[in-house]
C-alpha cells in the first residue's frame, strides 16, 4: 500500500537544486541590462543627437515596456499557453531578434559599398542603377 502511494506522488521539482541556475541567470541578466542601458544612452546622445533628458526618457520608456511584456507573458503562460510553449516561443522570438540585429550591420556595410561603387560609376560617366533621371 505504501509503495502505491509513493508511485502516485509527483516528484518534487525546483527547490535548492535549481536555485543556483536561477540566481546565475538573474546575475547575468542584471549585468546585461546595465551594459545595455549605458550603451543605449551613449548611442542616443552621440549618434542620434538627442538631449540627455530625452535619451533618459526613452530609456525609461523602453525599460517600462520591457517589464510590462514579462508580466503579459506570465499571464499568458499561467492562463492559456503553458510554461513550455511560452518559453519556447519567447526563446525563438529572442533568437530571431538577435539574429536580425547581428545581420543588419553586415547588410548595411554591403549596401554602403554598393552605393559607393554606384556613386563612383556616376562620377566616371557610367550610368548607375539609382540614377534619378531614369535613364540608367
Amino acid at each position: 500500500m505504501a509503495e502505491d502511494e509513493r508511485k502516485k506522488e509527483k516528484p518534487k521539482q525546483g527547490g535548492l537544486r535549481t536555485m543556483p541556475f536561477i540566481l546565475g541567470n538573474e546575475i547575468c541578466d542584471k549585468f546585461a541590462t546595465a551594459g545595455f542601458n549605458a550603451n543605449l544612452v551613449s548611442y542616443l546622445t552621440s549618434q542620434l543627437h538627442l538631449p540627455l533628458v530625452a535619451a533618459s526618457n526613452t530609456l525609461s520608456n523602453f525599460s517600462g515596456t520591457s517589464s510590462l511584456t514579462t508580466i503579459i507573458g506570465a499571464l499568458l503562460a499561467d492562463s492559456y499557453i503553458g510554461r513550455f510553449w511560452t518559453i519556447t516561443v519567447g526563446s525563438l522570438i529572442y533568437q530571431l531578434r538577435i539574429g536580425h540585429r547581428l545581420t543588419i550591420p553586415v547588410f548595411a556595410n554591403v549596401a554602403g559599398r554598393n552605393g559607393e561603387q554606384q556613386e563612383k560609376g556616376r562620377r566616371d560617366g557610367a550610368p548607375g542603377m539609382l540614377d534619378r533621371r531614369g535613364d540608367g
